[in-house]
């Protein structure tokens, strides 16, 4: 039997580098753009979610939004309609007579 053929393997190709963009030596100016522009250095730090500032947590509620975070009392009339369930339909709208307008708009459009 014969003996495999041992062949050299070329070295590692970087994928999306040339050689001759390995060798590139940046000019002045693209080292200057490649820097964060001056005016992004000053930025806020971006809101960590969950996280209270400590303004926040010193603030003194006023008496006006502390009546407008109590929720409206519900009548009872209300809460019987709510509990009758999610899918009832309303009497008006049952009594709907739809105008000749809307039963023209309603027909599909004949194609030839």
């Amino acid at each position: 039997m014969a003996a495999p053929v041992s062949r050299p393997e070329p070295p590692p190709k970087r994928e999306g580098v040339s050689p001759a963009a390995m060798k590139c030596v940046p000019s002045e100016m693209t080292l200057r753009l490649a820097q964060l522009p001056e005016r992004w250095a000053h930025l806020p730090k971006p809101l960590i979610p969950g996280e209270v500032r400590r303004g926040a947590l010193k603030y003194k509620i006023t008496p006006k939004i502390e009546a407008l975070a109590v929720p409206r009392p519900r009548s009872e009339k209300a809460k019987t309609e709510d509990d009758a369930g999610p899918w009832t339909i309303s009497k008006s709208a049952l009594k709907y007579k739809a105008t000749p307008r809307i039963l023209e708009l309603a027909k599909p459009i004949e194609r030839d």
